[in-house]
């Protein structure tokens, strides 16, 4: 995470003079749940799964009434593409499990692929996408959100920022007056 974190910042914070923090922290937040839960780390991949999804999240709360143009339509529609996109990637990965046997990664994908029941039955290809999509929209907004609210409080609170700054966690500040109660 802290490694992709520092590349997200090379690329897409560090040469600008002034950011919006809260899109570019839905992009870091989606590219690293595509390589937590999948292992995918192409830019180019992340983007192509990005884009249906978005047209999930925007079409979400919206009324629903399945015109064309309309959010409603174009989530229907982003919903099709992902799920298409992902029982993709769960083929590609579930035959590269048959040839080679142990996973050559460790992430969601692979556990769910290797997870089955009591009658020794595993998932299918569309209830996998259906739980990746599921943790897509649970973690994507609290997250993005979460980050920007940090963000924000350490620009506004520049003793806290500059703790942060010199390696000091904020934790161990905090807890410092505690520990002998903690322990």
């Amino acid at each position: 995470m802290d490694s992709m974190a520092w590349e997200h910042i090379k690329m897409d914070w560090a040469p600008n003079r002034e950011v919006k923090v809260y899109p570019l922290s839905k992009k870091y937040t989606f590219a690293l749940a595509c390589r937590l839960f999948m292992s995918i780390k192409d830019f180019k991949h992340v983007t192509k799964v990005a884009h249906p999804f978005h047209l999930i999240t925007s079409g979400l709360v919206s009324v629903p009434i399945d015109f064309l143009g309309v959010p409603f339509n174009d989530a229907k529609k982003g919903g099709k593409m992902l799920k298409d996109e992902l029982v993709a990637i769960i083929k590609q990965r579930r035959n590269e499990l048959s040839d080679e046997g142990e996973p050559e990664v460790q992430d969601l994908l692979s556990s769910l692929l290797l997870q089955s029941d009591e009658n020794d039955k595993g998932l299918n290809d569309m209830e996998i996408s259906y739980k990746i999509i599921g943790l897509f929209l649970a973690s994507f907004d609290s997250t993005s959100a979460t980050l920007t609210f940090v963000l924000n409080y350490l620009a506004e609170f520049l003793d806290v920022y500059d703790k942060v700054l010199k390696g000091k966690t904020l934790v161990s500040s905090f807890l410092y007056p505690y520990q002998a109660s903690l322990i």
